[in-house]
């Protein structure tokens, strides 16, 4: 339900700025709502602080508004804010401790040896960096399931602790070693390895998985029954989406279920995130 209001929401958004193309940003709500959910298709920051304006602040981020939850979500997921390739971040009002900021624009890091992203990982860099030095816990979070993108990254009083990121059928980053909550989760244990070795171990395990399949309804299993017993042994290695909102539920909040954590209603900020493609 939450999806369905956001993708209409941002649709509305969309057209208004395809039909106007001379107004410079659409009007946000002010008015105080309750939280809106999100999570697939977006990236966002988990920031831990009670000081959404901080945040903006720390990422110079410019044209910041004031915006509710409804509008804020809707101009986040937007694809075509402004005439210039402009895109809007929202910045949430605190949830739980913690602020949190969406946009599909977000960079993500990429740290390749061949097929490198290199501006979007060094814009990623920029901001993470900034919001690291500035805050004592800062995650990031990614899905968007068209590209088998799935990402998340915790960095704790300074020091980046883990990065993960995977798209596309490959391993972009994978920084620090397995942390708790994957091994909780029955993640394959990629620790110390570089992006191409993390890729090869994941396809590695996910066909030595397809082979002992195969095996055990050769042996009389079907192929429901093989399935469960071996996902209890340890789930599929290639990421899928549910991952990251996953992680985000202990680490932070998983967003697609904030509508339940009963909070109060509330305004955050709506600003600009600069066109990368422009940097």
């Amino acid at each position: 339900m939450w999806l369905k209001k956001i993708l209409k929401a941002a649709t509305v958004l969309t057209i208004a700025s395809a039909v106007h193309p001379a107004v410079a940003a659409p009007s946000f709500d002010k008015t105080p709502d309750l939280p809106e959910g999100f999570g697939f298709k977006t990236s966002w920051f988990a920031v831990k602080t009670q000081e959404p304006m901080h945040v903006a602040e720390t990422l110079g981020l410019k044209d910041l508004q004031p915006a509710n939850w409804a509008s804020g979500i809707a101009a986040a997921y937007s694809f075509n804010n402004k005439p210039n390739g402009d895109r809007y971040v929202f910045i949430s009002p605190p949830v739980k401790g913690w602020v949190l900021m969406v946009s599909l624009a977000l960079p993500y890091p990429d740290r390749r040896s061949q097929g490198r992203n290199a501006d979007i990982d060094g814009q990623f860099n920029s901001m993470f960096g900034a919001l690291v030095k500035s805050f004592d816990e800062v995650q990031f979070f990614g899905s968007y399931r068209v590209v088998g993108f799935e990402a998340w990254a915790r960095a704790k009083g300074g020091e980046i602790e883990r990065l993960f990121c995977f798209s596309d059928g490959d391993v972009y980053e994978n920084t620090g070693p397995q942390t708790s909550v994957e091994k909780q989760l029955k993640f394959p244990n990629l620790s110390a390895m570089t992006p191409e070795e993390a890729t090869s171990a994941i396809f590695s395990m996910a066909k030595k998985n397809e082979d002992e399949r195969e095996h055990l309804v050769a042996s009389g299993l079907s192929f429901k029954e093989a399935y469960r017993k071996i996902s209890e042994r340890q789930r599929g290695p290639i990421p899928s989406e549910g991952d990251a909102t996953a992680i985000a539920g202990h680490w932070s909040v998983d967003p697609t279920r904030i509508e339940e954590l009963k909070l109060s209603p509330g305004v955050g900020y709506v600003a600009v995130l600069p066109n990368q493609s422009q940097k």
